[in-house]
Order: structure tokens, then C-alpha cells, then sequence
């Protein structure tokens, strides 16, 4: 069955169920960043860090990449991580982002 279309909190209950099916897996996937170039930096969605020109993306980068950024040019997917885990996929509401900028 193909999805035409997938709303964020459908992706992250998606990823969700995917950590609890192999959380040893998920972990490892979205908590390696690997090394991309500039052009991906100045991507104008996917969310990369960047130090000293040296720029690394991860797969919750290029997932708020798909979905896109709010007016503080954040993407909305986030991990949560326990002791260097992630234990959970989270859809920051724009007030959640809100506390995050100070406004």
C-alpha cells in the first residue's frame, strides 16, 4: 500500500513503533550523524550542525528536511534520548519550540 501523503505525527508514531520493534537498531540509525557537504548545510529545511565549516546531517535532520521548518526554523520531529538512548519520537508543537527560542 502506497501513502500519497504522511502527516508528521503519523511519521513520528511510525518511528515509534519501529524503536519498539528493534530499539538496538533504531538507536543506532538515528543517533550516527554522518559528514555531508555545504550544499546540504544551506539546505533551506534539512536541519544540520555545522562547526567550523565542518557540517554532519542525521536522520531527524532529513525527516523535518521532508516536512519543513516553522517561522523559527525549526523542524517539529524530535528524538528523546535517556543516558545516550533514544527513548522516544516526539512532534514539538510550536509552543514546545516557543520555550526552546525564549518567546
Amino acid at each position: 500500500m502506497v501513502k500519497e501523503s504522511v502527516t508528521i505525527q503519523e511519521t513520528v508514531d511510525f518511528l515509534n513503533s519501529l524503536l519498539k520493534i528493534d530499539s538496538q537498531a533504531i538507536n543506532t540509525l538515528f543517533s550516527n550523524r554522518i559528514a555531508c557537504n555545504k550544499e546540504m548545510a544551506d539546505h533551506e529545511t534539512v536541519q544540520v550542525m555545522s562547526i567550523d565549516n565542518y557540517f554532519q546531517v542525521g536522520m531527524v535532520g532529513v525527516f523535518n528536511g521532508l516536512f519543513g521548518i516553522d517561522k523559527y526554523g525549526w523542524g517539529h520531529i524530535a528524538a528523546n534520548y535517556d543516558n545516550g538512548k533514544i527513548t522516544g519520537f516526539t512532534n514539538l508543537t510550536v509552543d514546545e519550540v516557543k520555550k526552546y527560542v525564549g518567546e
